[in-house]
């Protein structure tokens, strides 16, 4: 897998990093993969394998590292990664990227994300309509909000007004102690993803209909693994609250047989089911 790696600017001056992977024929469509938390656009198998159906569907593939990258990473004298950013900050990552791909002579896009990925693009494609958006691929699209009020329990709402406090009071980049969730993350960070009316963590919140998705015009695919290890709800009932939203009849869901968050292990059966949808869209 032969990676040309170059950077691009966003409109706030950010520097970021992406790598393209073309496929065998001259081709003006590209799939664009959007990282998860804590993630690098070259991280894991997962990635080789969407770059792979990508080309073998004959579109050329373009993986690069936002704003949420690593867990705190330094931009431009500023700390950004999963801790420190805002989520609204993916629709100048994303524009970005587009903007960088349709100099090269792209004009057909299609957005690929795995786990918060998938908020992204879904957020991206109903809030920016410059770019021809042709399809989504959201691959484990988790409900953050349910996973860590599990975890947390009856502390979640203790460590959530903390957090706002700190927010509220211009102390947003203050760490959080580990106990809170991964270990160094803001207060900002925990507040914006798990406070009421979250933008972020209502787009996949399976405690209620699935509406994110409901005026999406494009196709979309879904995917979740059967070991989805952060499932609040049985993987395949996830899927159908999903599906239930599609408005395109090329939508497609897809179950996993042993795949967990990040499909390890399960990626033959993931080029597969990618490569049968990029085909059609």
């Amino acid at each position: 897998m032969m990676w040309n790696i170059f950077s691009f600017k966003t409109s706030d001056g950010l520097e970021l990093y992406g790598g393209l992977i073309r496929s065998k024929k001259p081709t003006k469509s590209i799939v664009l993969h959007v990282h998860g938390m804590t993630d690098f656009f070259f991280d894991g198998k997962l990635v080789e394998a969407v770059a792979d159906a990508a080309n073998a569907a004959g579109h050329d593939f373009f993986a690069f590292n936002n704003r949420g990258a690593g867990i705190i990473t330094l931009m431009k004298h500023r700390f950004f990664g999963t801790s420190m950013e805002h989520f609204e900050g993916c629709k100048k990552d994303i524009s970005a990227a587009l903007s960088a791909l349709h100099k090269l002579g792209y004009h057909k896009f299609i957005l690929s994300g795995h786990s918060t990925g998938c908020q992204k693009i879904v957020y991206y494609t109903k809030m920016v309509k410059k770019f021809s958006i042709e399809g989504l691929v959201c691959m484990s699209p988790a409900d953050d909000l349910a996973v860590q009020k599990s975890k947390l329990g009856k502390s979640f709402q203790k460590y959530l007004k903390e957090a706002e406090k700190f927010t509220k009071k211009n102390r947003g980049e203050t760490i959080l102690p580990k106990e809170y969730m991964t270990p160094m993350w803001s207060a900002q960070r925990f507040y914006h993803l798990f406070k009421e009316n979250s933008i972020e963590g209502g787009i996949f919140n399976y405690a209620k209909p699935i509406t994110s998705t409901a005026k999406i015009t494009q196709p979309i695919l879904a995917v979740f693994g059967e070991e989805e290890q952060y499932a609040v709800l049985p993987p395949e009932e996830m899927l159908q609250m999903i599906a239930k939203t599609f408005v395109n009849k090329k939508s497609k869901t897809a179950l996993i047989e042993k795949g967990d968050h990040s499909y390890h292990g399960q990626e033959k059966p993931l080029y597969r089911i990618l490569k049968k949808f990029l085909t059609t869209v």
